[in-house]
């Protein structure tokens, strides 16, 4: 049987916090990523062949 209260504790918070914030040099080492992705999509607006979702 459970009684009103007399078990309950107060939620213990992480020591250390689920999310960070990147530092520079991780965001640098990222960077390249990115720059390919935008290439990408840069081709693939360009791209207008039988499946780029025009019609005709």
């Amino acid at each position: 049987r459970a009684t009103r209260g007399q078990g309950r504790k107060a939620f213990q918070a992480p020591v250390t916090p689920p999310f960070r914030v990147a530092t520079d040099e991780e965001i640098a080492a990222l960077q390249p990523v990115w720059g390919r992705a935008s290439q990408r999509q840069a081709t693939a607006d360009t791209d207008r062949g039988p499946d780029s979702g025009e019609r005709r």
